[in-house]
């Protein structure tokens, strides 16, 4: 605020100047500010306010947003206020209105010039009155202008209170002036119960185009509303016109100007304005509308004025560089607007030519300039004397007209003054005749000479009332004049009066001699009386219609008619018609039920209406209180009544509408003309009715609604809806059913008999399930896995209904036990077999076998079958098993039945046979043995046939399960062999061998079967032979496998193979390792190559150094800018980053910013940090670096300029000529240019220090802790000589240079009391001649 403190104080000298006039000389200066330029034609009051328009902000340049976000609480978009200085509604949201806060001569928020309410913002008009504890309402326009609405009405026409939103406004009384109307108001808040008093001040008399008829007006509302506000402790005064710029504004102005007057003795509409416009850009609009300039005597006249001849030409007369045309200004700057009339009405011809020249119109033409245009005259007037009329736009292109009445000398010297006619024209102005009080005007012709003032008094005292002048009759110059907006009955009295510009001689030839004033004429009317009330007023109904009334009333002298009206709540009356009778039927526009005030006023040719005689009638519908049922069935209601007492109908309707009790839906049947009894049919049982009686007038009265009746119940049709289940156990269930159809119940379902049935054994069981529509019960005790039928039966009242049936499973249980377990035995193994239970309780689905040995107490061994029968192998020969048995469903398994059962012995061949083949080879021939697991033959020799071997040779060979023969060779051909067998069982790797046989001696080969038996035996020896051969291949083939792979898996070479993604990679590697070994196949898995780069990428890589790819080139920037050393580096293996400034190295701190991709960011440069900026880069590689000179240009504070800088060099600053356009633009938009240029300024805290100022003994004598002067040019205190009164030498006072010389000013802070007598010594040391006190 500061800041833009001294732009707008530098603005206001270089562009405004002294604008202050002393109110001494104030004539005399409004002389002098009235008079156009030679060369630019505008007057100083124009190129005053042409400046004003520079200097202050246009509408549309301030912010606000807030505004144009509620444009349905704007009447018009035009002037929306600012919303740094709008009124804000409180606690509320959105608090918005259309108002602004205006500042008075010396208060704060003087005043709140506010648009005037619509409808849908009276509410917050009232609020916003509320919220500020305002006592006075100036309202400077009517509800309706040139036929448009420009205020709603916001408060009550009667005593009766108006309520909007939570206020009730209650008028108190209404006082009509002349020029303006006071009317107090209560106001109660609703919701907090307070009530204050609110005057209105609504000035009558000044119309929108800004003119007053009587200014005088506005300085008494002026004084009135300032001793209403000092009553009140000075709030707010709410100021509202038609747009919130016009007259408001200048209301405002010249309420602050005046104050000023008053105080001061002096005058400046112009800061005042500069000062208003501030908060309410626009205020103000124009210099002028529309007026007579008569520039031969240098004087703006009046509308209606009279001059002569000699008052006007087409030259300059009197050489005071104007040309002495009648002029007709305007505040429309526009070209070629504006005519001339002669008296007759026709046009003064238009002339392009310059003034003075010969071929311009005789005797009189006009001349159009910007916002003006002249009449100017070249020969006499003689037969075009009267009234010149001028058109002329305004300023919001609405035309405007004034006259003036112009003469011969002679003419304008012997005119005695305006004649006018003898009588008044009587002319009712209000709206309705009805309103309190009436208003009407008066109206009368003047003629010879243009009636400038009219003045009028009734009962002999002035009054003042809108004027209006009109033309009525051009070649005789006849003008009518009405007066309006009057009120006051009694004897009207006007003199009318034109205003000569001048008195005395008008030539010197002629010894005419004018005056100023003329004699008065007065205009009598006749008096203006107030006719009768009407007395005996009263009001009956009709019988030819519900709302038809008759109003009858006495006869009224003297009156000629009579006006009725109709009012309803808190509604304007409304006029229902005029008779000259004393009774009126109303027959239309009245409402039923509904209470009315009638109203008559009587009224005569000049007799204001008379008051009103009112009475009080409500217009209800007849009724019938006693419609009732006396008999109901199960399909029908009968139904009586009695006539209603006011009006009997013609006849009766009855309307019905019925539903079932279950149904949302209602079918609906009228039945006309019917009479009492009357009996409903066609109704189903156990339904709802609703009855309406109506009559039958000319229209339709319901004389009965919502009469209720029922028929009866009677047995439901339907059976239950949908049967479900759920919760379905074994040996439980949980049954529900949805009700029975609404179009089959017949009545309330009381209960349901519920049977459910065995189907497997045909048992039944019934419950009877009470207590209303109850329609969940649970079954117990039912037996698993078996199908039940539940039926279901509704029944009303004991009347049973239909039945529905289901049939449901209950669930599964766990089985019992198996029956008929059995087995089969082996030496390894059991086969059982068994029955299923005999109780399944459900599916079986498996069923489970357990086994262990009968003196094991371990675990047993567990598995499963789907069949009734499994065998157990794996048993140990001749040993007890314990074997166990159970079935399964889905619900888990039964109980174990169990046995215990012994394998069988190892049994003893029964058949064996050994054959003899050769001397040194046997065959053995067994019976196979299922599952055994080998065969073991054992031989012994008993005896030998040499003698020379006495020894026993035993031996054995052992031949696999599943075999039945066997070849035993190698036996000794001298020896007698004895040979026996035994069967084997292998369990869990262990060997359960059984008893051999009896040895029996091999049997000789029949001879007959020798040479089969030699080729046996070489086909055998053949045989062995292959397989020898075949065994010794696979075993090499083997040996060469294994070796391979021993060879590869302890090889150290490394297969390098080339990956060519990038050539500043090095070369990938792939390593071969692991064998595969998950199918026993033999193989090796390849490791990815993106895993082995990744891993040994480090390793294998040579780093490089790095390498700058991008550096700033050496630049140059000024005090308070922003630089980006803008670096960057190829990206290699990480390297590190440091900057350094003239050798020293750079750190993050309040002026630089270390960024990770090396970059250096200066926050705002300053001069120390000019110099060489060296950047460095280094890894394992190595390093890099490379250096930036940054010069720094000390220019000063800098300020913006459309993105520009400037300094204290010059450079870009601003031309007197453009620095209201600077400033303008700097308070845009929330002021948000003027707070860029406040943070481009240096604090000047990084040059200087302030030490002195803040040590501990000079602490105190500081007013603001934070704002001390620096030590450098701080103001010294010397001791006096001889005075010791000063003893600090340390004062809050520097020396500030001026603009032409150093020291020119002392800042120093408002004195303390301990720093008083510092103050003075202050003065006396420095000698100041002036002490500017900028504070209170």
């Amino acid at each position: 605020d500061q800041y833009i403190f001294v732009n707008d104080a530098v603005l206001e000298s270089v562009t405004c100047g002294n604008t202050q006039v002393d109110s001494r000389n104030a004539r005399i200066v409004f002389n002098r500010m009235s008079k156009p330029d030679t060369k630019t034609g505008q007057t100083g009051y124009e190129e005053q306010f042409t400046v004003l328009q520079q200097v202050t902000q246009r509408p549309d340049e301030v912010t606000h947003n807030i505004a144009s976000q509620n444009n349905d609480k704007n009447r018009s978009t035009q002037f929306l206020p600012p919303n740094n200085h709008r009124v804000p509604l409180k606690n509320e949201h959105p608090d918005y209105i259309n108002a602004v806060f205006i500042n008075g001569y010396k208060e704060k928020k003087a005043f709140i010039i506010a648009e005037s309410p619509m409808f849908n913002t009276a509410r917050n008009f009232w609020k916003m009155i509320d919220d500020r504890n305002v006592t006075a309402i100036v309202m400077l326009c009517h509800e309706n202008e040139n036929d448009e609405e420009v205020c709603y009405q916001y408060w009550p026409s009667t005593s009766i209170a108006l309520v909007i939103g939570e206020y009730n406004i209650t008028l108190l009384n209404e006082n009509t002036n002349n020029r303006y109307i006071e009317r107090k108001f209560e106001v109660k808040n609703n919701n907090t119960g307070v009530k204050q008093s609110v005057t209105q001040f609504q000035i009558t008399n000044w119309d929108s185009t800004g003119e007053v008829k009587n200014p005088q007006t506005i300085l008494m509302i002026i004084e009135e509303m300032y001793r209403t506000q000092r009553k009140r402790g000075n709030t707010s005064i709410v100021v509202h016109c038609s747009d919130t710029v016009g007259r408001s504004a200048m209301f405002c102005a010249a309420a602050t100007t005046i104050n000023k007057c008053k105080t001061e003795g002096v005058i400046d509409v112009f800061q005042v304005l500069k000062s208003q416009r501030i908060q309410k850009p626009g205020s103000v609009q124009t210099v002028v509308s529309v007026q007579l300039y008569l520039a031969y005597e240098d004087r703006i006249m009046s509308d209606y004025s009279m001059i002569h001849a000699s008052q006007f030409y087409d030259t300059d007369q009197n050489n005071d560089s104007i040309n002495d045309a009648l002029w007709c200004q305007s505040a429309n700057t526009s070209t070629n607007i504006g005519v001339w009339y002669y008296p007759n009405g026709t046009e003064v011809p238009l002339f392009d030519g310059d003034f003075g020249d010969n071929s311009a119109p005789r005797p009189l033409f006009s001349k159009r300039f910007s916002g003006q245009i002249a009449l100017a005259r070249r020969e006499g007037l003689s037969g075009y004397e009267g009234l010149y009329k001028c058109i002329i736009p305004d300023e919001n292109g609405v035309n405007q007209t004034v006259v003036v009445g112009a003469y011969t000398d002679t003419g304008y010297n012997n005119n005695d003054g305006p004649d006018a006619d003898p009588t008044m024209q009587f002319s009712l102005l209000s709206t309705s005749r009805l309103a309190t009080p009436p208003v009407f005007s008066l109206s009368f012709n003047v003629s010879d000479g243009p009636p400038t003032t009219v003045s009028c008094s009734v009962n002999g005292t002035e009054i003042f009332t809108e004027l209006f002048r009109v033309i009525v009759n051009g070649p005789g110059s006849v003008i009518r004049v009405t007066l309006i907006n009057l009120t006051e009955a009694g004897n009207y009295q006007c003199n009318v009066s034109n205003d000569r510009v001048t008195n005395g001689p008008i030539s010197s030839s002629s010894g005419a001699n004018a005056v100023n004033s003329t004699s008065l004429l007065n205009i009598s009317a006749d008096v203006i009386s107030v006719s009768d009330t009407p007395t005996g007023l009263t009001a009956e109904r009709l019988s030819t219609g519900l709302a038809h009334v008759r109003l009858s009333w006495s006869t009224v002298s003297g009156a000629i008619g009579y006006e009725i009206f109709s009012k309803f709540s808190t509604l304007t009356p409304v006029s229902v018609g005029t008779t000259a009778s004393t009774t009126i039927n109303i027959t239309s526009g009245l409402f039923r039920d509904t209470t009315y005030t009638f109203s008559v006023v009587s009224y005569g040719t000049a007799f204001i209406p008379s008051g009103a005689a009112s009475v009080v009638l409500t217009i209800s519908d007849p009724i019938v209180n006693d419609f009732m049922t006396s008999v109901a069935t199960n399909s029908t209601i009968t139904l009586t009544w009695s006539p209603p007492t006011a009006i009997v109908p013609t006849s009766y309707n009855i309307i019905r509408d019925c539903k079932r009790v279950c149904e949302s839906s209602t079918t609906g049947n009228t039945d006309k003309s019917v009479s009492s009894p009357h009996t409903s049919t066609g109704i189903p049982p156990y339904s709802q009715c609703t009855f309406d009686l109506n009559g039958v007038y000319d229209a339709i009265a319901e004389l009965t609604t919502g009469y209720l009746a029922e028929t009866l119940s009677t047995a439901p049709t339907a059976p239950v809806d949908d049967i479900m289940f759920s919760s379905v156990e074994s040996v439980s269930m949980t049954v529900s059913w949805d009700e029975v159809p609404c179009n089959g119940r017949n009545g309330p379902i009381t209960g349901y008999y519920l049977t459910y049935t065995n189907i497997t054994s045909n048992t039944s069981y019934t419950v009877n399930i009470t207590g209303g529509d109850n329609r969940m019960y649970n079954l117990t005790g039912l037996i698993p896995y078996t199908n039940y039928t539940v039926s279901i039966i509704p029944y009303n009242y004991n009347m049973n209904g239909p039945a529905r049936q289901e049939i449901e499973l209950t669930g599964e249980s766990i089985p019992g036990v198996i029956s008929d377990l059995r087995h089969a035995k082996n030496p390894d193994a059991i086969n059982i077999i068994w029955n299923p239970p005999t109780i399944p309780n459900g599916i079986i689905t498996v069923y489970e076998i357990r086994y262990r040995e009968s003196t094991s107490t371990g675990p047993y061994n567990i598995t499963n079958t789907t069949n009734t029968y499994y065998g157990i192998f794996g048993l140990i020969p001749n040993t007890s098993y314990t074997i166990g048995v159970r079935a399964y469903t889905s619900i888990g398994p039964g109980d174990w039945t169990d046995r215990e059962y012994t394998t069988g012995r190892i049994s003893v061949l029964e058949m064996f046979f050994v054959t003899k083949l050769s001397s040194t080879a046997v065959r053995a021939e067994w019976n196979l043995i299922h599952r055994a697991s080998h065969y073991t033959v054992y031989y012994e020799s008993t005896s030998s046939s040499s003698r020379k071997k006495r020894q026993v040779e035993t031996g054995m060979k052992v031949f696999p399960g599943g075999t039945t023969e066997g070849l035993i060779g190698g036996l000794d051909p001298n020896l007698n062999y004895l040979f026996s067998i035994s069967i084997s069982y292998t369990v869990n790797g262990i060997v359960y061998e059984g008893e051999r046989t009896q040895p029996i001696p091999p049997a000789d080969i029949p001879t007959s079967t020798s040479d089969a038996a030699n080729g046996s035996s070489a086909i055998f020896i053949a045989i062995g032979a292959v397989v020898c051969i075949l065994v010794l291949i696979v075993i090499i083939a083997i040996i060469v496998v294994v070796i391979v792979l021993k060879k590869r898996r302890s090889s150290k070479n490394i297969d390098i193979v080339s990956k060519n993604t990038s050539a500043n990679k090095p070369e990938a590697t792939v390593y071969y390792s692991t064998c595969k070994n998950n199918n026993n196949d033999a193989g090796y898995e390849e490791i990815g190559l993106e895993r082995i780069e990744e891993a040994t990428y480090s390793a294998v890589m040579k780093p490089k150094k790095p390498v700058i790819e991008e550096f700033p080139s050496n630049m140059t920037t000024e005090e308070g800018c922003q630089v980006l050393l803008k670096v960057k580096v190829k990206e290699t293996s990480k390297p590190s980053f440091n900057w350094y400034h003239n050798g020293e190295p750079v750190t993050d701190d309040y002026a630089h910013e270390l960024r990770g991709d090396g970059s250096l960011l200066l926050v705002s440069v300053e001069e120390k940090h000019e110099g060489t900026y060296r950047f460095v880069a280094n890894n394992d590689a190595g390093t890099v670096s490379q250096q930036v000179v940054l010069t720094v240009a000390v220019e000063g504070a800098r300020m913006s300029s459309n993105g520009t800088s400037a300094g204290k060099s010059g450079k870009n600053l601003i031309p007197v000529r453009q620095f209201g356009k600077f400033v303008a633009n700097g308070h845009a938009k929330g002021k948000e240019e003027f707070k860029t240029q406040f943070t481009m300024l240096d604090s000047g805290e990084s040059e200087h220090s302030a030490t002195v100022g803040l040590s501990s003994s000079n602490k105190l004598l500081n007013r603001f802790a934070n704002i001390v002067v620096y030590d450098d040019n701080r103001i010294i205190l010397r001791p006096i000589s001889g005075h010791k009164d000063c003893p600090h030498e340390y004062i809050n006072a520097c020396y500030v240079d001026g603009y032409s010389s150093d020291y020119q000013y002392i800042a120093t802070q408002g004195p303390m009391s301990k720093t008083l007598v510092d103050f003075w010594c202050l003065v006396w040391q420095e000698r100041p001649p002036v002490i500017v006190m900028v504070t209170n």
